[in-house]
């Protein structure tokens, strides 16, 4: 994952992908909590995003 993030949703799509969507991260420069308005798909089939 590009981003790594806590308390998102994931859901399997019909052709094995994996949507990964919203949640909560930690901003490594300030420490700051943020939450996450973007989403990724995962390919566990090739192990990338």
């Amino acid at each position: 994952m590009t981003t790594g993030r806590y308390f998102h949703t994931a859901t399997l799509l019909a052709d094995g992908r994996v949507l990964i969507a919203g949640g909560n991260s930690i901003d490594a420069r300030t420490g700051a909590f943020k939450t996450e308005s973007s989403a990724e798909l995962y390919d566990p089939r090739h192990w990338r995003v």
